[in-house]
């Protein structure tokens, strides 16, 4: 690695084999390097935050209370998850209807 020294207090910008780059001190480099990464970690942070602020401990059921109703409604005639599935595509649309897996987890927490 060829010795540089720098004559001011910025980076000096140059070519490099037709490269463009950047002679920076190392201490400004490792403080571009903790800026950058605190950023992306940020941003990574803020989308899971986002999306668990949005979920609050609710299913897709509970957001949609006539869907709710309906399942629980039929809950006590001891109906198999397929039968409660279809008849919720049949009267929600498949948009609508909540997964199979999503009616099992609320008829488990209805029988407590």
């Amino acid at each position: 690695m060829p010795d540089v020294t720098l004559a001011g207090d910025g980076p000096i910008f140059a070519r490099l084999d037709s490269r463009c780059v950047v002679v920076m001190h190392l201490n400004e480099y490792r403080e571009l390097l903790t800026a950058a990464s605190s950023r992306v970690r940020e941003a990574a942070n803020a989308g899971r935050v986002k999306r668990r602020a949005d979920q609050r401990g609710h299913s897709t059921i509970d957001r949609d209370p006539e869907v709710a109703a309906f399942l629980r409604e039929r809950f006590p005639r001891r109906e198999t998850i397929s039968v409660l599935y279809a008849a919720c595509v049949e009267r929600f649309g498949p948009e609508r209807a909540p997964s199979a897996g999503r009616i099992q987890t609320l008829r488990g927490r209805w029988r407590r």
